[in-house]
Parts: structure tokens; C-alpha cells; sequence
């Protein structure tokens, strides 16, 4: 849907867009030889601008009102990128909800401060990990998932074998986590419906003059009627 997303931004801000490299196409390298990205657009002429599209079933609480640069914090640390490699100033993230039929905008200034960080941080783990070769932790990202997938599949099948006591205090970990996550999951969906049935008509509750949370209603592409319930970022 990027290309439709994008037509849409473009028609709707009356401006052009190119598109960034595609895949199969070098990308976007930035200014040490490491750093490079592939931005979905540029808005044309000065190519300062930048958009980025995504897509999600819905908005939820990761997302502030239109407008605003609150999105979700990858989104956030991949615009930061982006823009430090194409010395952008500015990146609007244009991002459509599947299952509600809502379309926003979102804008996110460069900011040097923010930038350096990201950078340097991934300068030191490029180093680390790539220059000198030094194998990275295991994390929880999808993507040492498939890391880790490709080297067991290259190991030779073994008999079962008892644990060692590290194993076994993984395993209580992970036995531990997942009833946390079933109790927190559940808690966070009953008090989600608090609030709604709470808030009533009202589209919103402040707190001394400051939004707290916001109540959006809406339709299902089934014409079922919907809420979105959208927490101030304090």
C-alpha cells in the first residue's frame, strides 16, 4: 500500500514525491560508508523533506493525534536514521489504519541531539560486531529469531539431555513471564474498558486543564461500531 499511501499524501499537500531506492537497488549512503537507508519518498525539489509510510490494523495508544511527531518509538529511531543519512530536516510519516479507514500525519523535526546518539550508538555496535567480529548477545527481536533459527538448523540432531542449572532457571523465567504477560494483558483490556464505559459521552478526561485520555469513536469496515481509547503521552 505505499505507493497508494503515498499518492495520497502527495494529493493531499499538493507537492511530489520521488520514491527511494527499492529493493535490489543500492540504497542511501550516508556520510561515513556504513550508514545507509532506503526512504520510502522525498519530497521534491530540495529533497529536505522526507515521508515515510506505514500501515497498522489500528491506531492505538503508541499513536498521538494527528499532527504531532508521538509514534511509535521504532518508527521514531527509524525517521532519526533516515534523516541522518540523507540530511533531511524534517519527515512526515504517513501512516493509514486497515481496520478503521483512518489516514494521519505526523511530523518529526531532526533533532542533532537525538541524532548523535543513534549514531553513535550504532557506529560502536557496527565496530564491535562487525569490524571486529564479535558475535552479538541473543535479544528478544524477531530478527535474532531468525538468526538463531538458521544456526540450529545447521547443528546435528542430539538425544535429550538433562538441563543444567542455568537452563532451569531460564526455563522458570520463561514460565514466570509468560503468566505475567497473561495478567497484565488481561488487566490493561478490563481497565481499557473502565475508562470508555466511564468517559460515557464525553470525548475526553482532563486533569487541571491537561488531556489525560481521549475517546474516539468510530466504525468497523463491518459497520460495527468501534472506540479508540488514546492515552496523553504523561
Amino acid at each position: 500500500m505505499e505507493a497508494a499511501i503515498g499518492a495520497r499524501f502527495a494529493k493531499l499537500y499538493d507537492v511530489e514525491l520521488q520514491g527511494g531506492p527499492p529493493i535490489g537497488v543500492p540504497g542511501v549512503i550516508g556520510p561515513e560508508p556504513w550508514m545507509h537507508c532506503r526512504p520510502d519518498f522525498w519530497i521534491l525539489p530540495s529533497r529536505q523533506s522526507l515521508v515515510e509510510v506505514k500501515t497498522a490494523k489500528k491506531f492505538t495508544d503508541d499513536w498521538g493525534p494527528p499532527g504531532s511527531d508521538w509514534f511509535p518509538v521504532h518508527y521514531t529511531v527509524q525517521c532519526a536514521w533516515q534523516m541522518a543519512v540523507c540530511d533531511a530536516q524534517i519527515t512526515y510519516l504517513a501512516a493509514f489504519a486497515m481496520f478503521t479507514d483512518e489516514f494521519r500525519v505526523y511530523v518529526l523535526q531532526r533533532d542533532l541531539d537525538v541524532e548523535r546518539g543513534i549514531v553513535d550508538y550504532v557506529r560502536d555496535w557496527y565496530q564491535r560486531h562487525v569490524v571486529t567480529g564479535d558475535p552479538p548477545p541473543v535479544d528478544g527481536s524477531s530478527a535474532c529469531s531468525s538468526l538463531l533459527a538458521g544456526r540450529i538448523a545447521e547443528l546435528p540432531r542430539a538425544d535429550l539431555r538433562q538441563a543444567t542449572d542455568d537452563e532451569l532457571m531460564l526455563i522458570d523465567r520463561y514460565r514466570v513471564a509468560g503468566v505475567r504477560r497473561d495478567i497484565a494483558e488481561a488487566t490493561r483490556a478490563l481497565t481499557r474498558q473502565q475508562i470508555a464505559e466511564s468517559i460515557g459521552a464525553a470525548d475526553g478526561l482532563t486533569d487541571g486543564g491537561s488531556r489525560l485520555v481521549s475517546l474516539r469513536r468510530g466504525t468497523s469496515r463491518s459497520g460495527n461500531p468501534q472506540f479508540t481509547l488514546n492515552l496523553d503521552k504523561s
